[in-house]
């Protein structure tokens, strides 16, 4: 078993509760949710190329930025 960096391990953590600390952003219902996480897990498998943590939630981040998710 691969021992977990401790600063991953907070991300890790902080991640799983996301939506209790952003109740109000969190807006899709069970199936929408599934069918998001499955469109993602996808599309990270089907990937040419290997990406981790950091690679998703930076991308993820400026995608956000694009279409003005934060405002």
């Amino acid at each position: 078993m691969t021992k977990i960096d401790s600063k991953v391990q907070k991300l890790r953590t902080k991640m799983r509760f996301i939506t209790d600390e952003f109740p109000d952003r969190n807006v899709t219902n069970d199936s929408q949710y599934f069918d998001l996480y499955l469109k993602l897990r996808d599309l990270i498998e089907e990937l040419d190329y290997k990406v981790d943590i950091a690679d998703c939630i930076s991308a993820l981040h400026d995608s956000f930025e694009d279409l003005e998710m934060y405002d």
